[in-house]
């Protein structure tokens, strides 16, 4: 006779437990972590390099904590501390309005004083909300770098915040897909770069730059040129690569020092 092997006793179903043993089941506790400030380093490492995320510099010889030959130095983000820099490049970081507010907020107060130089070409941009720049940077900015940002328009916070910075001399708003802009009052800026955008017009109000000598409108949409209120030390008025067919007799009447 062939035996054949007995099917393994099934398991039983576990019964439900009673209402009132219910509790005595062990039960998981779920915390909530307390909220924190934007994590805006994590998503820039490795994005140069096998070092964490870093600024570069072009003006001194010396590396964070050591010595080097090359003429960049690397930081990382969460070092403070620039030394006697006064440039910094953040250029091709993705960074955004609000993550550049975070980040301007957690330098020192030296480090705030020193900062004359902001690059933030070829990023997320699309304006500034208010305060975000520091204090010490309405006395000690003196270039700002805003191309190839989708601005857009310029909001009234970023018009705000750039009028803020009262020794700003340089402002590039190249390829930012500007149609029609309101200049912000600043009595400091000098150059104004506005080439390579969608203007079929000069920028509006420009009586608010009393100090303007260059004045950049290359590779726009502008078609026509007409009388517009005076900005004394205009110099350079360069307007390449636009499709002009007519320019008033008095266009440039009210320009005392532009250059032939």
């Amino acid at each position: 006779m062939v035996r054949l092997p007995q099917e393994s006793a099934r398991q039983p179903k576990p019964q439900p437990l009673p209402f009132y043993k219910k509790d005595l089941l062990p039960t998981t506790t779920t915390t909530t972590a307390a909220p924190k400030l934007p994590d805006i380093y994590n998503k820039w490492r490795g994005r140069f390099g096998t070092t964490t995320p870093v600024y570069w510099r072009s003006n001194t010889r010396k590396q964070w904590g050591t010595t080097t030959t090359t003429t960049s130095r690397s930081m990382p983000v969460t070092q403070r501390g620039l030394g006697d820099w006064t440039v910094l490049n953040l250029t091709y970081t993705s960074i955004t309005g609000e993550e550049l507010k975070v980040l301007l907020s957690q330098l020192s107060v030296n480090d705030k004083a020193q900062l004359q130089h902001l690059y933030l070409s070829h990023n997320n941009i699309t304006g500034f909300s208010v305060f975000t720049f520091p204090l010490e940077s309405e006395v000690h900015l003196t270039e700002l770098s805003l191309d190839n940002n989708p601005l857009y328009q310029l909001s009234y916070d970023t018009r705000f915040e750039i009028s803020r910075l009262h020794s700003l001399k340089m402002l590039n708003l190249s390829r930012c897909g500007l149609s029609y802009i309101d200049v912000p009052y600043s009595s400091s800026l000098q150059t104004l770069d506005l080439s390579h955008n969608l203007m079929s017009g000069l920028p509006a109000y420009l009586e608010r730059l009393p100090n303007l000598n260059r004045l950049l409108l290359d590779g726009n949409r502008i078609h026509y040129l007409h009388y517009f209120q005076s900005t004394p030390n205009l110099q350079v008025l360069s307007l390449s690569s636009n499709e002009l067919y007519y320019v008033g007799n008095s266009t440039y009447s009210p320009f005392q020092s532009l250059n032939n």
